[in-house]
């Protein structure tokens, strides 16, 4: 009984370890290609953007490009904070010679897990 037991539970934590390990996968690789997708748009669209959001996904979701008359790029980045988004604009900010405007999406969620585990 106790093998039938061992067995029975190894079979159910099978299926919820390879779901929980393509979770992970994933999510490392969807902000890495987000990423990539957000510093390539920079690339096209450097010269004649005049504004810019910055924040996390609910930015991402919030700010439709096509509702501005401005010409501009929505770089929100889900899952990412504070002081991840303040090292993304540092790094980017002066890509852009006609930048006029950058609006940061702040949400309470980035506000509490920034003041409370990160450096800055």
């Amino acid at each position: 009984m106790p093998k039938d037991l061992i067995k029975s539970v190894v079979i159910f934590f099978i299926p919820i370890l390879a779901v929980a390990a393509f979770l992970e996968y994933y999510t490392q690789v969807r902000s890495e290609n987000e990423i990539n997708a957000k510093l390539e748009l920079i690339e096209e669209k450097r010269e004649d953007t005049k504004l810019v959001f910055f924040g996390n996904s609910h930015g991402r979701n919030a700010f439709v490009p096509s509702l501005f008359e401005e010409e501009n790029i929505n770089l929100c980045i889900g899952g990412s904070n504070l002081f991840y988004n303040k090292e993304f604009i540092k790094e980017n900010v002066n890509s852009f010679p006609n930048l006029k405007t950058l609006v940061l999406n702040v949400s309470y969620q980035s506000l509490y897990f920034d003041m409370d585990e990160l450096p800055d």
